[in-house]
């Protein structure tokens, strides 16, 4: 009697089970980030917290817009935190 498993039964019991995913940094936060008119997508920051890294995220680009975070006035340098909402708005010009 022969003590070989058969290929295709070897082959099962030989798989690996999936890796864990790795738990994120406690840093990590996710936060939304658009310019208005457009579309808002949700990004993952894991270490820099700040619109600046939200924005490099996002690849989007702050000239020409007005900074607003969760609907007040922000700045490049402007913490952020979980679910914060980053907008870029265009400048409107007045009398």
């Amino acid at each position: 009697m022969s003590t070989k498993k058969p290929a295709a039964r070897a082959a099962r019991t030989n798989r690996r089970a999936p890796a864990a995913p790795a738990a994120p940094d406690k840093g990590y936060i996710e936060v939304r980030v658009g310019k208005l008119p457009g579309m808002i997508q949700t990004i993952g920051l894991n270490g820099g917290r700040k619109v600046k890294d939200a924005l490099a995220g996002a690849n989007l680009e702050a000239s020409g817009y007005e900074i607003k975070v969760n609907a007040a006035p922000a700045t490049l340098e402007t913490d952020l935190k979980w679910d914060d909402t980053v907008l870029l708005v265009r400048k409107i010009k007045g009398n």
